[in-house]
């Protein structure tokens, strides 16, 4: 019966081991997505979007060129068009600019994340 006990507590303490090293790794997954966000000059990403050179394009007609020449001018990696109540991500992304259009299809707002 005391072999029994202390092969039970040997594989309630190993397993509770196991748990602790988990609950340690998510935390750090956690904290270093955390600090990724709030950081958007992150040294993992290579570009980062500077909308106000892209701005010139405000009030112009949407197209897929006009798209391009907005990633291209702002430095960012990449781009998306987005409509006024468009369903759409909410994380932030340095690399990204985003292009609103009204529904006419004339650009209203350039901004980045």
């Amino acid at each position: 019966m005391i072999k029994i006990n202390r092969s039970m507590a040997r594989l309630g303490l190993l397993l509770g081991l196991l748990a602790a090293l988990l609950l340690l790794s998510s935390t750090k997954l956690v904290l270093s997505r955390a600090d990724h966000q709030s950081n958007p000059r992150h040294p993992d990403q290579s570009r980062f979007c500077d909308a106000g050179k892209a701005s010139v394009l405000r009030g112009t007609m949407f197209s897929s060129r006009l798209l391009d020449r907005a990633r291209l001018l702002s430095g960012a990696a990449t781009a998306r068009q987005l409509r006024k109540g468009m369903a759409s991500t909410m994380e932030f992304r340095s690399d990204r600019i985003n292009v609103e259009i009204d529904q006419k299809g004339r650009v209203t707002r350039i901004f980045c994340g």
